[in-house]
Parts: C-alpha cells; sequence; structure tokens
C-alpha cells in the first residue's frame, strides 16, 4: 500500500492545475448567459446553443487528438489546450453578433478538445495502481475550475462589462508557464507505460474490453447531459422562479460547482473503499430523485440544499467512471480517453438546446423534469457495466460488485 501511495505526487497536482486553467475557461460560459440574454435579446434556446457550439469541436476532435496523442506523444496540447480556451471565453465578452458568439464558442471547444484526451490520459498513467485517485485530483480541478469562472466572469462583467471577461487569459498564462517545465517527466512516465502494455500484450494477451466501454461512454454521455443542462439552467431558475439578480444565480451555479468539487475528491477515496460498481450505483440511483424534488421545490434555502445532493450523485462517481472506461481500452487509452471527454462528455451539450427549447414552451420546471428523466435512464444503464471483465493488471481499482 504504502508503494501505491507513493505514485501520488506532484504532477498529479500539476495536470490538475492545468485541467482548473482549461475548465475555468469553460465554466465561465453558462455564468455569462443571463447577461448575454439581456444584452443581445437571446432566447433561452439560443442562449443554451451557446453551449452547444462550445461542445461541437470538442465531441469532434477529442477522438482524434488522442489517436493522435496514442500514435506519438503530444504533451504540447496540455498548454494550447490551456490558451485557446482562455481566447475563446474572453472573445465572447468583445464580439457583438449572435454568429460571433458561436465562433468564440468552437474556440473554446477547440481548447478543450486539445486539452483533455491528453490529460486525463497523463492523470492515469502517472497515478500508477492509485488511478481512481490520481484521476480524482485530476477532475477536481476542473470542478474547481467550474467553481471560480462563474465566479471570476460574474465580478469581471459587473465591473468591466462582457468586455471584462478578458481577464481570463491572466490565468491561462500563469498557469501554463507553471505546467511548461513538468511535461519532459510526464512524457517519460507515458513511454514507460506504453512499454508496459506492450509488453502485457505480448506476454498475457491484454486486450481492450469495446462492449464495456461503449457501456461507460452512454452512462457518460447521459451523465454530461444532465451536468450542461444543471449548470446552463441553475442561475435561470433562481432568477425565474425565485425572481433572484443575475448575481445571485451566478453565486448558486458556484455552490454547485464548488459542492461537485469536493464530491469528485472524496469519490476517488470512496471507490477505493466500498468498491467502484456500489458507488456507481448509488450515485446514478439518487440523481433522478433529487432532480424531481429540486424541480418542484419552492424554497430558495431548501433548493440550495437539493443542489449539494445533485453534486453528489453528479460527481460522487465521477472519476472512477473516467477510470474504469479508459481500463476498458488500457492498449488505446489516449483514444478512450478522447471518446470519454469528447463523444460523451461533451455530446451531452448538443442536448442542451433542446432541452432549452422545451423550457422556451413548458417553462423551468419542464427543463428539470427532464433532467430527471436522463438520470433515470443513466441510473438504470449503469448495473450493465460489466466490472467483472476489466482487462488484466490495469483493472480499475477496487472493481468490486
Amino acid at each position: 500500500m504504502q508503494k501505491q501511495k507513493e505514485k501520488i505526487n506532484s504532477k498529479n497536482f500539476i495536470l490538475m492545475l492545468a485541467h482548473f486553467s482549461v475548465d475555468l475557461s469553460q465554466g465561465a460560459l453558462p455564468a455569462v448567459l443571463p447577461y448575454l440574454i439581456v444584452a443581445q435579446d437571446l432566447t433561452y434556446f439560443k442562449a443554451t446553443f451557446l453551449v452547444f457550439f462550445s461542445s461541437l469541436l470538442s465531441a469532434v476532435l477529442q477522438p482524434f487528438f488522442g489517436y493522435l496523442g496514442d500514435r506519438a506523444q503530444k504533451p504540447w496540447f496540455i498548454i494550447a489546450g490551456m490558451l485557446v480556451a482562455a481566447v475563446g471565453i474572453s472573445l465572447v465578452g468583445i464580439v457583438d453578433t449572435y454568429p460571433l458568439l458561436c465562433l468564440c464558442s468552437l474556440i473554446g471547444g477547440l481548447g478543450s478538445s486539445l486539452f483533455h484526451p491528453e490529460g486525463s490520459k497523463m492523470a492515469s498513467v502517472i497515478s500508477g495502481n492509485r488511478k481512481s485517485v490520481g484521476m480524482s485530483i485530476f477532475a477536481v480541478g476542473g470542478n474547481i475550475g467550474f467553481v471560480v469562472g462563474p465566479i471570476l466572469a460574474t465580478v469581471s462583467i459587473h465591473f468591466l462589462g462582457l468586455k471584462g471577461l478578458v481577464l481570463f487569459m491572466a490565468p491561462a498564462i500563469i498557469l501554463s508557464l507553471l505546467v511548461r517545465p513538468h511535461l519532459g517527466e510526464i512524457r517519460e512516465l507515458n513511454t514507460a507505460y506504453k512499454n508496459d502494455v506492450e509488453e502485457a500484450e505480448a506476454s498475457e494477451g491484454l486486450t481492450d474490453n469495446v462492449k464495456g466501454f461503449t457501456i461507460v461512454s452512454i452512462v457518460m454521455f447521459l451523465k454530461s447531459t444532465c451536468g450542461f443542462v444543471l449548470t446552463s439552467f441553475i442561475p435561470l431558475f433562481w432568477i425565474g422562479i425565485f425572481m433572484s439578480t443575475e448575481w445571485e444565480g451566478g453565486l448558486q451555479l458556484s455552490l454547485f460547482a464548488a459542492a461537485s468539487a469536493v464530491c469528485t475528491v472524496a469519490g476517488g477515496w470512496m471507490a477505493e473503499k466500498i468498491g467502484a460498481k456500489r458507488l456507481i450505483i448509488i450515485c446514478s440511483c439518487s440523481m433522478p430523485i433529487v432532480a424531481i424534488l429540486f424541480a418542484f421545490n419552492r424554497s430558495p434555502l431548501l433548493a440550495s440544499l437539493l443542489l449539494l445532493l445533485l453534486a453528489v450523485g453528479m460527481n460522487g462517481a465521477h472519476s472512477i467512471l473516467l477510470v474504469t472506461g479508459q481500463n476498458f481500452m488500457p492498449r488505446r487509452l489516449g483514444t478512450a480517453s478522447g471518446i470519454l471527454f469528447g463523444v460523451t462528455v461533451s455530446m451531452g451539450g448538443f442536448v442542451a438546446p433542446f432541452i432549452g427549447k422545451i423550457g422556451d414552451i413548458y417553462g423551468l420546471v419542464a427543463v428539470f423534469i427532464s433532467v430527471a428523466l436522463i438520470a433515470a435512464a443513466m441510473a438504470a444503464t449503469s448495473f450493465f457495466i460489466p466490472f467483472s471483465k476489466l482487462p488484466g493488471k490495469n483493472a480499475a481499482p477496487a472493481p468490486t460488485e
């Protein structure tokens, strides 16, 4: 056990900072939507369609960038992703037409596409036998980014107007300079991992489990759909149902993101204690129940408490789902990471505009009923993950039944 604990080191936290930088920019967009609705007279559908464009390139390009990372190491993708993501959100505050807003969202999606396959692959590689903990540290960087992003966006817009979003360039530049010196050592660890996999292929017949990976991907897609809708509509729910200000709506989104960060970290350790499957089932099954309660609740205080429970369901098993999906595909770790973060996580943003259309027609309560139905499908699918068929020595920690 002591040997395993030594696998969690400073490189895990360096990648966490890089992830924070990228998702700081991504996390800002939902908090900016209410301001854009007012400034450019956008409908819910048009506003949430910006989330769609932010996800479009991610879904298309992340598997491709992951494939490139499997063929030849691309650690510079990490730095490039950090900077391009910041450029995307910064330009959102400068342009003044809807087509240009969509283009800026595409740029932000390109930054995410560059970063996530390589970053998540490296987070798995450098964590040794404690992959669930290592992935939780990496993932919490993104969660913290989604906490701070809305706050930074709201404060910047409050004092400087929408053009204040250019401040997002500062942390991206500073953190990229901090990450850069560590890329060489991370590259060496990835080389060692590839050698181990090739040896396992030759001596143990190590293979990929495409069926298991597909089921995990479906769960991740449904979970990400819920996540995109929640992050887009939490501020709008507070404004439309509780008659709160944009500032209060943004703070509730940050509360949700902060709770998600805590749950992500705790989930990595809980997976080692109670087993991956049990944790995934508990978190998945709680989601539809809490979402229904949230939809019909009319107490702001109780709504804030329900947000905390939604964070548990959304993120308590996030890191172990990613690790389990990666470990079904040990021979194509980069491609698997690209699919998990792109085709599954990012494609959740494709559904958000259509849920937004439901909100335009039937109201905000119908939006959260839709979340509950999607979460119910996620919970049902999670029962079919074949934990007993994880490949050999690369199996996820504690994949108990």
